[in-house]
C-alpha cells in the first residue's frame, strides 16, 4: 500500500492502476494499492476525496472511512470524512453506491447524500454541486456559519482564525467563492 497525505493549501489529482481517478482535498490522507489484486478494489480515507470510479463490475471498488463503507461499481461520487465533520457525509453525482456503517445499509441515487453518524444513517436530496465544487476550484455555500466558512479557508490558504466574539461564529452566510491554487497530477500505471 501507499499512502498520499495531501497538505493543507493544497489538492491533488491521482490516477490509481485500475483508471479510477480520485481528487484529494487538502488536509487528506489516501491508502491504497500500487496495483489492485484479488476480488475488490479497496481504498482508505480520511479527509475529502471525489471519486470517478472506472468500471468493473467483476472487483467492486470500496472507500473505508472508519465503521464507514461505500462500495460502488462505477460511479462519480464525493466522500466528506474530516475530524471535525458530524459523521461521514457520502454525496452521488452518477451512477449507485451503497453505504454500510454499523449493520445499517442504503442504496444512493444521484443527487442523494448519506449522512453516517453514530446515531443514524440518514439520506437526503441534495444540490450535488454544492458538495462537489471543491475539486474545481469553487466553494459554494447555503447558510453556512461563519466558523465552517473559516475551517475552509484554513484548507485553502492555511490561514487560521479566531474569533473575539463567539457570537460571529454562528453567524451564516450563502454564496459561492472560487479559490485559485496549484494542482499536481500523477498518474500511475
Amino acid at each position: 500500500f501507499h499512502t498520499l497525505e495531501i497538505p493543507v493549501a493544497a489538492d491533488y489529482q491521482l490516477r490509481l492502476s485500475d483508471g479510477t481517478v480520485v481528487y484529494l482535498n487538502s488536509e487528506t490522507k489516501l491508502k491504497y494499492p500500487e496495483v489492485f489484486a484479488g476480488e475488490e478494489r479497496k481504498v482508505y480515507l480520511e479527509g475529502e476525496a471525489y471519486f470517478e470510479v472506472a468500471e468493473d463490475p467483476e472487483h467492486p471498488f470500496r472507500v473505508m472511512v472508519n465503521d464507514v463503507e461505500v462500495e460502488v461499481l462505477g460511479t462519480h461520487f464525493n466522500v466528506n470524512a474530516y475530524p471535525e465533520q458530524k459523521g461521514v457525509a457520502t454525496t452521488l453525482a452518477q451512477g449507485k453506491v451503497r453505504v454500510k456503517d454499523r449493520g445499517r445499509e442504503v442504496v444512493l441515487i444521484p443527487g442523494q447524500q448519506a449522512i453516517a453518524t453514530p446515531e443514524g444513517l440518514d439520506v437526503r436530496e441534495v444540490d450535488v454541486q454544492e458538495y462537489l465544487s471543491w475539486k474545481d476550484g469553487l466553494f459554494i455555500f447555503r447558510r453556512m456559519p461563519l466558523a465552517e466558512i473559516m475551517i475552509q479557508v484554513y484548507r485553502w490558504y492555511g490561514v487560521k482564525s479566531e474569533f473575539s466574539d463567539e457570537a460571529l461564529r454562528e453567524i451564516t452566510f450563502t454564496g459561492a467563492v472560487s479559490y485559485t491554487h496549484l494542482r499536481a497530477h500523477e498518474t500511475r500505471s
